[in-house]
């Protein structure tokens, strides 16, 4: 599988390569953890790019291809309100006017045989197609610098489910990165 956390960023800035804290402890890959999101943040000057990756159990209570027209709905209108509440999510100071694009919301079969629910892990052998992640990506375009600036996250109020988000930031004066848990974190650019 190949690794989640890649940041792309137009306009000059090459591909960014982050390694999470999965592979900071050893791990070969990101286990698909039902409950933990991760966001990653690029910035370059007055623009961002935001990536956000998800189980899809905790943005609309399943992982299977959506089978029926009630679920195809449902899934619908959670990458929906992704879409439009992203900025309650991922929180930019109001005094940079910054205002999101979305690049790409996308459902992910995942292929792996291992995830973790909570703290334990299970093995499955699950059917192709009822392990899924939703990944989005935002371009951020501001009137002011992000470098410097507080980001504040609300991943918890649009969707309560998940519960912990694991966000890495690349900015133009440094790299860090901050465990979220509920909706109580946020980190400096």
């Amino acid at each position: 599988m190949e690794q989640r956390h890649r940041w792309y960023i137009r306009g000059g800035m090459a591909a960014v390569l982050v390694v999470g804290a999965s592979i900071a402890s050893g791990a070969s890959q990101r286990a698909h953890v039902h409950g933990v999101g991760h966001i990653n943040i690029v910035v370059e000057g007055k623009q961002a790019t935001v990536e956000f990756l998800a189980p899809a159990e905790g943005l609309y209570g399943f992982e299977h291809q959506a089978r029926t027209k009630a679920e195809q709905e449902k899934r619908d209108a959670a990458l929906a309100r992704l879409q439009e509440k992203i900025s309650t999510m991922v929180v930019f100071e109001a005094d940079r006017g910054c205002q999101f694009t979305t690049k790409k919301i996308a459902v992910e079969e995942d292929m792996e045989d291992e995830h973790e629910h909570g703290k334990g892990t299970e093995k499955t052998q699950k059917k192709s197609g009822e392990h899924s992640e939703v990944h989005a990506e935002f371009t951020v375009t501001c009137e002011k610098p992000l470098a410097g600036s507080q980001v504040r996250f609300g991943v918890a109020k649009i969707f309560p489910t998940i519960k912990t988000v694991h966000v890495q930031a690349l900015s133009d004066a440094r790299q860090t990165g901050v465990e979220v848990q509920g909706n109580k974190g946020s980190l400096r650019l």
